[in-house]
């Protein structure tokens, strides 16, 4: 045996002796034990493989299981002191994470196993030795894109830490420019994160200092309104008749005691809510990172990254298939993943942010057909998808979508090829999302409808 496996195989001595001390091991079990631990200690000392770890690493795994259980089962009969803690409830743990740090020090390149080595670390919750793992793992590897989006994930939708989280991936593209996956995974955590901050606000009806403002204008409105009408129906009456009407009238609109004290106490109650200042944020309308501008700029930031590397040919580390693509192929390529991810955002402006796509792809192609394409269905794409939306919901975005398909086939296209492709793209669209769409449950007048617009956009200019 070497002197590396008995010194592991002896360090391990008082946890097991401290399982037959507690009577949750027979001493013919402790001894088959042994034999299994100094047989797994001897494989890795001697022929290493990453194999043998992750077998002693089960076998580890199931031992602690078999030890909780046993503890149980004697803990309900009383037979044994729960409140006095030994060297054997925390040794197994202990001993799973030192297996799995020495299999990954001997095997650094092999991902699977630090993937199991941090699934292990998330499920016994040590929040410590996740952060380590992953410092060291981003050091070895700051090229492996998983590594950066999994610990970017993990501050994200474990941590809820949206700066720690887009502080990685702005560094996981630093050492990697040229790749398309870091910049999606980027743009989706913000849109992510924007459309977490409205589904807040909308759950818990929180409203910013312009919204209670005008909520108050319209209340006082309203007010007013109310005492005018009141005053003019009441003209002809007795005037003590007509002022305790007018005060019924005050009584019946439930008008808070002090408007401004409670103006007061709900902007208390919104700066004391956590991770988000309100007023600060203000409204989609009027605020372009609730909007999702941020997602564009990356969006703008991953054309040109990529297109530079591609056109230096220093990257590539991350895309081994950048160089496989001429540029106007990679731009579009580029474009239809961005435009498919703000198409599963459905709470938010999606309409907006694909605009930007479409009019890069017109001014960088205005001679290219699908860029046209994509113009003409931006008013209606993104309504088809919405759940229990009827046909009369959107008519008029597709008579929208028919006057600019019908204004770029007579004014902007000459090329007869052009406008039959055109003509074709269009009208297989209304096909493949309305007229065989189940969800509008068109009736005969809808496709009625339908039939005359294919026809329409079916003439030849």
């Amino acid at each position: 045996m070497s002197d590396k496996a008995r010194y592991y195989l002896e360090k391990s001595l008082p946890e097991i002796k401290d399982l037959q001390e507690k009577g949750l091991f027979t001493k013919n079990e402790i001894r088959m034990i042994l034999q299994k631990k100094t047989t797994f200690e001897y494989s890795v000392a001697s022929n290493p493989k990453v194999l043998h770890f992750l077998r002693y690493i089960e076998f580890e795994n199931n031992l602690e299981k078999l030890r909780l259980k046993r503890y149980k089962r004697l803990y309900k009969v009383g037979l044994i002191n729960t409140q006095k803690k030994s060297i054997s409830d925390f040794s197994g743990q202990r001993r799973i994470t030192f297996l799995y740090q020495r299999a990954t020090q001997a095997f650094p390149n092999d991902f699977n196993l630090w993937k199991s080595y941090l699934l292990y670390l998330k499920k016994v919750g040590s929040i410590k030795l996740i952060y380590k793992t992953y410092s060291k793992l981003l050091q070895l590897h700051p090229t492996n894109i998983d590594t950066w989006i999994s610990a970017a994930n993990y501050e994200f939708n474990v941590n809820s830490n949206i700066k720690s989280s887009r502080a990685l991936l702005q560094k996981g593209l630093r050492f990697n420019p040229d790749s398309l996956k870091l910049y999606l995974t980027y743009a989706n955590l913000e849109l992510n994160y924007i459309s977490k901050l409205l589904a807040r606000r909308n759950l818990l009806g929180l409203k910013s200092e312009i919204q209670q403002k005008n909520d108050e204008i319209l209340q006082n409105d309203k007010l007013q309104r109310k005492i005018k009408h009141s005053l003019n129906n009441d003209l002809i009456g007795d005037k003590s008749n007509n002022e305790n009407e007018l005060n019924n009238d005050f009584t019946s609109i439930n008008l808070p005691e002090n408007i401004e004290l409670e103006n007061e106490q709900i902007n208390k109650e919104l700066n004391n809510l956590p991770d988000v200042e309100i007023n600060m944020l203000g409204d989609p309308e009027n605020n372009p990172a609730l909007k999702g501008d941020i997602s564009l700029i990356i969006f703008d930031s991953a054309i040109s990254s990529i297109l530079k590397a591609k056109n230096i040919q220093s990257y590539a580390i991350s895309n081994p298939n950048l160089f496989k693509k001429n540029e106007s192929e990679l731009i579009y390529s580029i474009s239809n993943k961005f435009l498919k991810l703000f198409k599963s955002f459905q709470n938010l402006n999606r309409a907006y942010l694909s605009s930007h796509i479409n009019q890069y792809l017109l001014n960088k192609f205005p001679n290219d057909i699908y860029p046209i394409h994509l113009d003409i269905i931006s008013s209606i794409d993104f309504l088809i998808d919405v759940k229990k939306i009827k046909f009369k919901d959107i008519i008029e975005n597709l008579q929208l979508s028919v006057n600019k398909f019908m204004a770029y086939k007579s004014r902007f296209i000459s090329n007869k090829d052009d406008k039959s492709k055109l003509t074709d793209m269009f009208v297989d669209y209304i096909h493949r999302n309305i007229t065989n769409n189940k969800n509008f449950n068109l009736n005969q007048q809808d496709k009625n409808i339908l039939q005359l617009i294919i026809k329409k956009c079916q003439i030849n200019y």
